[in-house]
C-alpha cells in the first residue's frame, strides 16, 4: 500500500520528458503496423529532407521544394504469430481526404491520390529502427493514377513489371535524392507516351558516384 500511496503523490511536474520517452520506446512494439506505419514516414522524411505532416494531412510527407509524398509500409513479418510470411502488399486507392480551409479541417469527398509521389517501403525484418531493414520503390502519383485507375492494392512484383521499379536501399534514398526523382519520373512513364507539355523535367543518371 505505501508504493500505491507514493504512486497516487507523484506530480505531473517530476516526471521528465525523458523518463516518458523512455517508457515510450518500452511499451511499444514497433512491428505493430500503425507504428511501424510511422517509422517509415520519419525515414522517408529524413531520407528525402521533408517533414512529417500531422495526422489529418491529406498525404504523410512534405518535401522542402513542397513535392507531396505519400508513404505505404508494408512487411511480411508481423506483430502477430503467423504461419509464414505475410505477401507484400500496399493500399494505392483513391480515398477522400482532409482539407485545410479558412484555418479548419473539412472533409474533402473527392476521391483521388493527393500526392505527387508514392513511395513504397517494404520492411524486411523485425526491428524496424534499423534502416538496413528497409528497401523503397519510387513511383510518381501520376503513373499510378495512368496506369491503374482505380485499382486498390498492388504487389511488388506488379509495381517492377508495370513500372520497371527499382528496389532501393536506404543509402541509396538518401544518395538519389534529386537526382532519382526527377529521373524516375521519366523513368515511369509508360512506353511510347512522354512528359506533359512544358515540362522542364530531365532524366538525370542513376549512378551511385
Amino acid at each position: 500500500m505505501d508504493d500505491l500511496s507514493d504512486f497516487h503523490t507523484v506530480k505531473l511536474s517530476d516526471v521528465t520528458d525523458s523518463e516518458v520517452r523512455r517508457r515510450l520506446m518500452a511499451e511499444i512494439n514497433l512491428m505493430e503496423n500503425t507504428y511501424r506505419g510511422l517509422v517509415g514516414e520519419v525515414l522517408v522524411a529524413i531520407a528525402l529532407k521533408g517533414a512529417v505532416t500531422d495526422g489529418w494531412g491529406a498525404w504523410d510527407v512534405t518535401l522542402e521544394d513542397g513535392t507531396r509524398v505519400e508513404v505505404k509500409t508494408t512487411g511480411p513479418i508481423q506483430a502477430w504469430p503467423q504461419g509464414k510470411p505475410s505477401a507484400p502488399i500496399w493500399g494505392i486507392a483513391r480515398s477522400k481526404g482532409w482539407v485545410l480551409t479558412d484555418g479548419v479541417y473539412v472533409v474533402d469527398p473527392t476521391l483521388e491520390r493527393r500526392s505527387d509521389l508514392y513511395v513504397f517501403a517494404l520492411h524486411t525484418g523485425t526491428h524496424p529502427d534499423d534502416v538496413t531493414e528497409w528497401r523503397f520503390h519510387v513511383v510518381w502519383t501520376e503513373a499510378i493514377d495512368r496506369e491503374l485507375d482505380d485499382q486498390k492494392t498492388i504487389t511488388e512484383s506488379s509495381l517492377i513489371r508495370r513500372f520497371s521499379s527499382a528496389l532501393l536501399t536506404y543509402d541509396e534514398l538518401v544518395r538519389h535524392d534529386l537526382d532519382w526523382r526527377i529521373s524516375a519520373h521519366m523513368r515511369y512513364l509508360a512506353p511510347g507516351t512522354a512528359p506533359s507539355s512544358g515540362s522542364s523535367r530531365e532524366p538525370i543518371s542513376m549512378s551511385n558516384s
